[in-house]
């Protein structure tokens, strides 16, 4: 691997990070506003961003304290709007589901872009295998208009 593709990894990781801890935050904001049908949806996929973010941190992720990363306000990954959609829960389910699929396929352009270091790769393997079994989740909830745990 060239330097370049590593550092083009290593930022990827660091914008993932990013997006999941933002991710994460939009979750909290909105969890006390909706109700308890919602909460049980947005618990289950708060402790999926946790699990994956500490994946990523306990794997082998290098210290991002001196890597400048794009703010993720600029892509379709963040959940800016989330709050919008507090009041309908269909609407909202529909709009996690889209940003989901649009995580999902960051990742896989990240694990097929043959730039992970050996030491992450199995982490994404991993990660890419719990954002499949996520999405396909979100895609039987967003068909049948019911909002139950995500399953991942």
């Amino acid at each position: 691997m060239n330097p370049d593709q590593h550092t083009e990894s290593i930022h990827s990781i660091y914008f993932l990070k990013a997006v999941l801890e933002d991710n994460i935050k939009m979750i909290i904001d909105i969890y006390e506003k909706v109700d308890d049908k919602s909460e049980t949806f947005l618990q289950s996929l708060l402790a999926f961003k946790k699990a994956i973010l500490t994946s990523i941190n306990e794997n082998g992720a290098p210290s991002s304290k001196y890597v400048s990363t794009p703010s993720i306000k600029n892509y379709d990954l963040s959940y800016n709007d989330l709050m919008t959609h507090k009041d309908n829960k269909v609407s909202m389910l529909q709009y996690i589901n889209e940003i989901e699929n649009k995580q999902f396929d960051f990742i896989k352009d990240i694990g097929n872009s043959n730039t992970i270091p050996d030491d992450l790769s199995d982490t994404f393997d991993n990660i890419k295998q719990k954002y499949s079994s996520l999405v396909d989740s979100l895609n039987r909830s967003v068909k049948t208009n019911q909002m139950n745990p995500v399953v991942y």
